[in-house]
């Protein structure tokens, strides 16, 4: 839902970009921090099938992809 009153991919010019951290805690968990809440995790595998979406509500998050196979996989915020 767009509330900000602007085109979708839009920002105001005096709102900075949000900065992201993503970083290991083990081989299948991870940590991702944001200077913004997020509202939404999706995880997509590689062949862009979405495995996981978590509503989370805040800055900070830990993901934990120990029920996925090996291989890489692609995070959307």
């Amino acid at each position: 839902v767009n509330t900000t009153g602007l085109p979708l991919g839009t920002r105001p010019k005096n709102r900075p970009i949000p900065q992201w951290r993503i970083f290991p805690v083990s081989k299948t968990l991870f940590t991702i921090e944001c200077t913004e809440p997020m509202e939404f995790i999706e995880v997509y595998d590689a062949t862009g099938k979405q495995v996981m979406m978590k509503q989370v509500q805040s800055d900070r998050h830990q993901l934990s992809l120990l029920s996925e196979s090996a291989g890489i996989y692609l995070i959307k915020v």
